[in-house]
């Protein structure tokens, strides 16, 4: 019976550990549902923080982006409202010219009406004097009649005095012959008869009654004189008269002349009326360019930019260092554009999307932006670019009509390009985005080296730097050949963004001189290559790349920095490369490169010259954590002198150091050298803030080699 009743017994146990045991899965199970509950939450927790990290990190860049517009939009406004004040002024002295042109036209109609008022008075005595004309006429010709029938009567009295004077003459000599007969007798008497006969003569005219033939002689010239008077003055009349014709003709003429000059006025005025409006809708229409063109500009890289006004006249625009040249022909415009505003960048190449994957771009892209339209010019535009091969079989130019990113490329067949000239040509007749263009899968290694050992540089806004370094082999089988084209290529490269080089054979070294070096502040980024290159350069096993040394000319001497670059599957080289600042990281070539921190030579320092600025902030510099102020102090420069450079520079800190730096190297204080830097870094009240255990190293080094 025991036995019987400790089996039903044992089985309830059972099943109750076996309840118990599911119980526990069960809750077990739910633990573990809720801690992967959990950790999904955490997850998802993660990710939403990194999303909100992400969003954070994208409106900042809105907010700069969007501040950055509003300046630009600001000083457009300025400029705009600037242009509209010159417009309205330059308005208003038209206005003003235009209302002194009216009044000297309303003075000049008055003087016009009292001219023509004193010419009608000069008509009216013109008729009272052609008047007067006529009456002396009738009585010119009354006193010819008089003096006609004068004349026949002088003459007729004139031939009775004839006769009488004729018979007298004949009784005389009769009278004489007695006396004449006894004369020749006597010679003594002649001279008497002589005398009586005179004496005859004497009487006989004494004794003649007088005529009056010289009395109407008188008569006659002084009517004669009188006619002669009055002819004299009716030609004076006669010319007083053409004179007063002639100076109505000429006010008639000058009235005409200023009707037709107020007409021009007021014609004048209402086209400057029309020409200001046009202008105030171009500017509107400019601005809308401008717009667009600061849209482009967001989304690319730009290294230089140009505003100009495009007119009918001849155009050179060149935008200088930057390789850019732009011939616009006279005459050029569509007919109804008297205008145009055009907006030239250049920039560095980036997220552009190219004809083919093996090609590559070998200049800055030329970007235009403009207010035509559709419109084309009349006349094509000659534009010149400068790009960096010196062997241009393979090239061509490219072109792109997007204006937002991603910017496609297509190549087009109108380019110029010759070897030995650093620039290519091509005419446009419309204005977009252009390119020199590579092809690397038909280019031989000589045509893309000149291209490899280039460098693109600009001095843009933050002082940064930026610049590319490839590596390519085999360079000894084509040094001669190269050395030629350099000494060809030499003189085309002193303007633009693209620096010369020199091939050093003794020392198989690679320098490029580059001009116009900020004095601090410098950046460098290595080219980031894809991998089918790195896989080109792993599968050439014999191929070591060769050493390449950058450098520049400056006032202070520059000191070495060595990198040390591992490409895998080759040999190591090292890319040795002079610069101002310290660098301690790169992106990575490719899959199959890495580039370890920099190392500071010993040798580099054998000139034994006390330490530069530049080499006070390529040690120090970016990673001093003290306070700039207590450095300052330690290295012996006053309060006033921090004060002015926390002034000068608003407080930042690098700015402030480098100055700092700077005041101590130029003569701030008596002493400057590497040991005094590590004295005073080395003390306690600047190490006390935070200096970082490497930069004493460094500097400590430093000392050591000096």
């Amino acid at each position: 019976m025991s036995t019987s009743l400790e089996q039903p017994t044992g089985e309830i146990g059972n099943e109750g550990m076996e309840r118990e045991g599911d119980r526990a899965r069960e809750e077990i199970e739910a633990k573990v549902r809720e801690l992967e509950r959990e950790k999904e939450m955490e997850a998802n927790l993660i990710d939403l923080e990194r999303q909100l990290d992400r969003t954070i990190e994208e409106w900042e860049e809105i907010k700069r982006y969007m501040r950055k517009q509003e300046q630009k939009i600001s000083l457009l406004e300025e400029d705009a409202k600037d242009r509209v004040k010159v417009l309205k002024k330059e308005l208003d002295k038209k206005t003003r010219d235009l209302e002194k042109y009216m009044k000297e036209a309303e003075m000049k109609s008055i003087e016009a009406e009292e001219q023509k008022q004193g010419r009608m008075e000069a008509e009216t005595k013109v008729q009272m004097l052609s008047r007067k004309c006529t009456q002396m006429e009738g009585e010119i010709e009354t006193l010819k009649a008089k003096i006609r029938f004068e004349q026949a009567k002088h003459t007729k009295a004139l031939e009775e005095q004839r006769k009488a004077e004729a018979e007298r003459d004949k009784a005389g000599i009769e009278m004489v012959k007695p006396l004449h007969s006894q004369c020749v007798i006597v010679d003594s008497a002649q001279h008497s008869e002589m005398k009586t006969v005179r004496a005859f003569k004497e009487h006989d005219e004494a004794e003649r009654p007088k005529k009056p033939f010289f009395n109407t002689l008188d008569v006659e010239v002084k009517q004669m004189m009188q006619h002669m008077k009055e002819q004299a003055i009716k030609a004076i009349h006669e010319r007083e008269i053409e004179k007063i014709k002639i100076e109505n003709w000429q006010l008639k003429k000058r009235a005409k002349a200023a009707e037709k000059k107020v007409t021009l006025l007021e014609e004048g005025g209402k086209k400057f009326i029309k020409q200001a409006i046009a202008a105030e809708v171009l500017e509107l229409k400019n601005t809308k360019v401008i717009q667009q063109s600061l849209k482009l500009e967001s989304t690319i890289d730009s290294i230089a930019e140009k505003m100009v006004q495009v007119t009918n006249e001849e155009q050179h625009i060149d935008l200088e260092g930057c390789g850019l040249s732009l011939h616009i022909p006279p005459d050029s415009l569509p007919g109804d554009c008297s205008q145009f505003t055009l907006n030239m960048a250049v920039s560095r190449v980036q997220d552009y999307k190219l004809p083919a994957e093996d090609g590559i771009l070998v200049s800055p892209v030329y970007s235009f932006c403009h207010n035509l339209g559709d419109r084309k010019l009349l006349k094509p535009a000659t534009l010149k670019m400068q790009h960096c091969v010196a062997r241009c079989n393979q090239l061509c130019i490219v072109q792109s009509n997007d204006m937002s990113s991603p910017y496609q490329f297509h190549i087009i067949q109108d380019g110029k390009f010759n070897d030995g000239d650093s620039y290519g040509s091509i005419e446009l007749d419309h204005f977009c985005s252009f390119g020199v263009y590579l092809q690397w899968y038909c280019a031989s290694l000589i045509w893309t080296i000149k291209f490899c050992a280039v460098l693109y540089y600009t001095n843009i806004k933050n002082h940064s730097f930026q610049f590319n370094l490839y590596i390519i082999p085999q360079l000894d089988a084509i040094v001669k050949e190269l050395d030629s084209d350099i000494r060809v290529m030499d003189e085309h490269f002193k303007k633009g963004p693209i620096s010369p080089f020199e091939f050093d054979e003794a020392e198989s070294v690679i320098r490029l001189e580059i001009p116009e070096v900020p004095v601090s502040g410098w950046t460098m980024k290595h080219l980031n290559l894809n991998k089918r290159k790195s896989d080109d350069i792993v599968r050439m096993k014999s191929i070591i790349p060769f050493q390449v040394e950058v450098s520049w000319t400056g006032d202070q001497p520059v000191r070495k920095l060595t990198y040390d670059t591992v490409i895998e599957g080759a040999k190591q080289h090292h890319i040795t490369v002079v610069s101002p600042c310290n660098f301690t990281e790169c992106e990575t070539i490719g899959s199959t490169t890495s580039i370890s921190p920099t190392k500071i030579t010993p040798e580099a320092f054998s000139d034994l010259l006390p330490p530069t600025q530049r080499d006070l902030m390529e040690v120090v510099g970016v990673d001093v954590q003290a306070d700039w102020d207590i450095v300052g102090l330690a290295l012996g420069l006053n309060s006033a002198t921090l004060k002015s450079i926390k002034t000068d520079y608003s407080g930042k800190t690098t700015s402030c150091m480098a100055e700092v730096f700077t005041q101590w190297h130029d003569g701030g204080t008596s002493e400057y050298s590497w040991s005094k830097l590590a004295e005073v870094l080395s003390s306690r009240t600047v190490n006390k803030v935070g200096i970082l255990p490497g930069i004493l190293d460094k500097i400590k080094k430093q000392s050591n080699c000096s």
